[in-house]
């Protein structure tokens, strides 16, 4: 048998949620509120570990009216991508 945690959002101050996912465009996050609705118009901030630097990239980035930020394709060199 296995035992899963459910509702742990309810717990939460957070009325957010990202998910990040590769789509046939590229990679993508969404921003989804509290009971999975798409948020628009909401600041993300990214950063991206290049395998060549120490400093990472970072930027603030705004969902659209769907919720969703496009990264694009990231390099293969990308080692760690954090979002906040």
């Amino acid at each position: 048998t296995h035992e899963f945690e459910v509702n742990g959002i309810d717990r939460e101050t957070f009325t957010r949620d990202l998910y990040f996912s590769r789509t046939t465009e590229g990679y993508q996050l969404e921003v989804l509120g509290r009971t999975g609705e798409r948020l628009a118009d909401r600041s993300v901030h990214v950063r991206l570990h290049h395998e060549d630097f120490t400093e990472p990239i970072a930027t603030n980035l705004k969902s659209d009216p769907e919720g969703k930020i496009f990264l694009g394709d990231l390099f293969e060199r990308i080692v760690q991508v954090v979002i906040s």
